[in-house]
């Protein structure tokens, strides 16, 4: 008998039965008690050997984030350090800074200062990535990005992007540019999210147009310098902008309100990330939300689990995703207020 025999028997997940044994973490006192009137009728008694050894464990898990000014990685954090501090487990991070290949140190880092798994927020995976993951031999779950072996957890990027650039199109929007970010080996963001954007304007018969993309870093300011460097160029100006994130997309606003341009009639605006500033700004930003928090909890909990021996972390996970439209693509938005 072992803790998933006990686990499918009283209809719950193994790190739920392992959180009643070791009377730590949440769990209701009505699960509580269904799940130890199982281990009563079973008469299952936890391996002790073993269990001796789990206390010698670091109950340290490894963060690896690309950068800490970003709301997005304050979500994803805030929520591992809530599933940590539920479950008995502490935290060493790293900052790589936006450079991919400081991930392959980082990982190696925080293998030697005896982590007992790592959640890797990459900008990039590569196959020095894989190999070095795997030779590891501790559990290590990939937020953002995704790869084919390796346990990730991302949102479906080309899909939303494509539902989203699709509604500027059925609003009458056919010269749509793309503000992209500059780092190649991002697969999620550069690749994907541009392969939506294209997949949009091929499935509703538009040329993908070469003149109407820049390439640039994740801020505001690049926004501006990437919008100006179109508009200018174009004699035929963009009747609409779709930026990879949203701080992109506000940089492309400024540029366009300073030009005096009206959004959206003359030119619509949309980005990806919901960032807290998007409602506020005039015109509201219309944008991609994901849910960060749910995806830092969900991945935090399989990688305590797969560390406690009770489950294994692998497989793709798609997190789900909202459209969220503004008045930045839609005139009817700010008509009503």
């Amino acid at each position: 008998m072992q803790i998933k025999d006990i686990a499918r028997l009283a209809g719950v997940s193994p790190s739920t039965v392992s959180r009643v044994l070791n009377n730590s973490g949440y769990v209701s006192e009505e699960i509580r008690l269904k799940v130890q009137s199982v281990i009563d009728e079973t008469g299952y008694r936890p391996n002790q050997i073993a269990k001796s050894l789990k206390d010698r464990s670091t109950k340290t898990i490894g963060i690896i984030i690309p950068q800490i000014a970003s709301e997005t990685m304050a979500k994803l954090v805030e929520a591992a350090y809530r599933c940590c501090n539920d479950r008995g487990y502490k935290i060493l991070m790293e900052n790589t800074q936006l450079d991919w290949g400081r991930e392959i140190e980082s990982l190696k880092s925080l293998y030697h200062q005896q982590v007992e798994g790592i959640l890797l927020m990459s900008v990039g995976l590569s196959q020095e990535h894989k190999q070095v993951i795997d030779s590891l031999k501790i559990p290590v779950i990939v937020t953002g990005q995704k790869m084919d072996g390796l346990c990730c957890y991302t949102h479906d990027n080309r899909n939303a992007v494509k539902a989203l650039v699709t509604k500027m199109i059925e609003r009458g929007k056919k010269r749509i540019a793309i503000l992209n970010v500059d780092i190649e080996e991002d697969d999620s963001i550069r690749v994907q999210r541009e392969l939506g954007y294209r997949d949009a304007l091929s499935e509703n018969g538009i040329e993908f147009d070469p003149k109407l993309a820049a390439y640039g870093k994740f801020s505001v300011a690049s926004g501006m310098e990437m919008m100006g460097k179109i508009w200018n160029e174009n004699e035929v100006k963009p009747d609409g902008v779709f930026a990879v994130t949203d701080k992109i997309a506000i940089g492309a606003m400024r540029f366009l309100m300073k030009q005096k341009v009206d959004i959206p009639v003359e030119c619509a605006v949309a980005g990806v990330g919901n960032n807290k500033l998007s409602e506020f700004i005039e015109p509201a930003l219309s944008t991609i939300e994901y849910h960060y928090t749910e995806l830092g909890t969900a991945a935090t909990n399989l990688l305590i689990d797969a560390i406690e021996g009770n489950e294994k972390a692998e497989g793709i996970h798609l997190m789900k995703y909202d459209i969220i439209e503004r008045s930045s693509t839609n005139e009817q938005y700010s008509c009503n207020g």
